[in-house]
């Protein structure tokens, strides 16, 4: 029993200068293993940088973006406008594979003051019905399109 205890007893202690002889290795380049974690860090930014833009491009976000700032930023004099407001129909149409992929399935009027930080939305319900085309509203898009097709 003697010898297996003194055998444990030296791996133990040849673990622990095995131990100490890494940690004083790892110790004596602290500016080199913090410089290489900072790198680290700035590559797996860079490279969630780099993913998130391309999947913006597969998504045509800046599209989106373009438009909403090409809105905001737009100047006064190149907005068509009645007075001293401008009125945008937003229409956000259905698509899709299901059954009615030309209906509009939202309609808002937006209305901008010019002349101050007023801003007028008023929602049009979808099924309103329209006797000048025999249909509900949401089917505008689609009625429009029979008659002038991609406009």
């Amino acid at each position: 029993m003697e010898e297996v205890q003194v055998d444990s007893s030296k791996n133990q202690k040849r673990a622990r200068i095995e131990y100490l002889k890494w940690k004083r290795i790892i110790l004596s380049h602290v500016t080199a293993v913090r410089i290489f974690i900072i790198l680290l860090f700035i590559g797996i930014l860079t490279l969630i940088g780099f993913l998130a833009y391309k999947g913006s491009q597969a998504l045509n976000i800046p599209v989106y973006f373009n438009a909403v700032h090409n809105f905001v930023t737009a100047p006064v004099a190149q907005l068509a406008s009645d007075g001293s407001r401008t009125n945008i129909l937003v229409m956000g149409k259905a698509g899709g594979t299901h059954d009615g992929p030309d209906l509009t399935d939202t309609i808002m009027l937006v209305s901008v003051s010019l002349s101050g930080e007023d801003v007028k939305i008023i929602s049009i319900p979808r099924d309103t019905w329209i006797p000048e085309i025999r249909a509900k509203i949401n089917s505008a898009y689609y009625w429009g399109n029979q008659k002038n097709p991609g406009t």
